[in-house]
């Protein structure tokens, strides 16, 4: 139960400080770009659809949180996670080819996934 408790309080501690982050780099991104589109010419901004660049550059910013977020809120965590497990397996059990054997096939199903989700891809874009 403690352990269930201080797991939920470590999660949502590690979701407030990717918040923070995560807008404090927003707000540095926003700013980037506000500069950089008040530095074009005034012939760039009359030829392009200045609508359509912002809602490219939106999408871009989401995927980008998106992508930040899977990565260090639940991908490197379970990697990590992952390694200590081997590493308990290997050193208090002292079995060491139980060890490599989990670390074997949890990379081996990262790497179905990963081959299997760009699989899928092609069929997607095909629709």
């Amino acid at each position: 139960s403690a352990i269930q408790f201080f797991g939920a309080v470590f999660k949502e501690s590690q979701s407030l400080v990717y918040l923070k982050v995560a807008q404090a780099a927003f707000i540095q991104l926003s700013e980037t770009t506000f500069i950089h589109l008040h530095q074009l010419s005034l012939d760039w901004h009359l030829q392009k659809k200045l609508g359509e660049v912002i809602r490219s550059m939106d999408r871009g910013i989401a995927a980008c949180d998106t992508l930040m977020k899977y990565l260090f809120l639940w991908l490197v965590p379970a990697l990590a996670e992952c390694l200590v497990v081997c590493i308990i397996f290997a050193t208090y059990f002292d079995y060491v080819p139980l060890a490599f054997c989990v670390f074997y096939f949890v990379w081996v199903y990262i790497v179905w996934t990963i081959l299997v989700t760009l699989w899928r891809k092609k069929f997607r874009k095909a629709v």
